[in-house]
């Protein structure tokens, strides 16, 4: 059991070490998606998909260990100064993939161009068919298995996006108005 716990604890920190690598190019794509080779985007949000499919099996199916006290054990309130554009990045764009699209309609502004890249990327790469099966995770079955997972650590988060909201670019400030909506458009108690 020991043996197990040690390399899934390897296996989950490798998944979030190269989303942190891969996230952020999203990001600068997101930034200027007049970039001349839309590909690459679809690519990398796809890559990000993927990432996030795997990592869902975590929380949902309950394997050790506990991916979001993972993810947040290192950010208390001493450390979110150190927090950077690139950790802060990774940690929306994941948590956004972990959580069922808003639907366009909820945006009176205008939708993030990040969601727009990630929404049409799997299903432009790989297919509709495709799409369905990595987003296994969006089922509301599922997404209630995560929210149950996620809730807990919801006053951690919403510290973290409040020192990010003032202090990041405007694009990653996207992710974190991307995240607030996805999680109350779920549930208004957890706004």
């Amino acid at each position: 059991d020991a043996k197990l716990q040690h390399r899934n604890t390897n296996l989950v920190n490798a998944l979030l070490q190269l989303h942190k690598e891969v996230s952020p190019k999203l990001l600068t794509y997101a930034a200027d998606f007049s970039h001349s080779c839309p590909e690459i985007a679809f690519s990398i949000a796809t890559v990000c998909r993927l990432l996030a499919s795997a990592l869902a099996c975590w929380p949902i199916y309950g394997w050790t260990p506990d991916l979001f006290q993972f993810l947040l054990d290192g950010l208390h309130a001493d450390t979110l100064l150190a927090l950077g554009p690139k950790e802060a990045c990774s940690l929306f764009c994941l948590l956004n993939d972990f959580l069922p699209d808003e639907g366009f309609w909820l945006w009176k502004r205008g939708m993030p161009m990040m969601c727009s890249l990630q929404a049409m990327s799997l299903g432009t790469l790989l297919g509709p068919g495709k799409e369905k099966q990595i987003n296994w995770h969006l089922v509301p079955e599922n997404t209630e298995k995560l929210l149950s997972q996620l809730c807990p650590k919801l006053e951690s988060l919403g510290e973290i996006t409040r020192h990010c909201a003032i202090t990041m670019s405007i694009v990653l400030q996207d992710y974190l108005r991307v995240f607030v909506i996805r999680t109350a458009h779920l549930n208004v108690d957890y706004a």
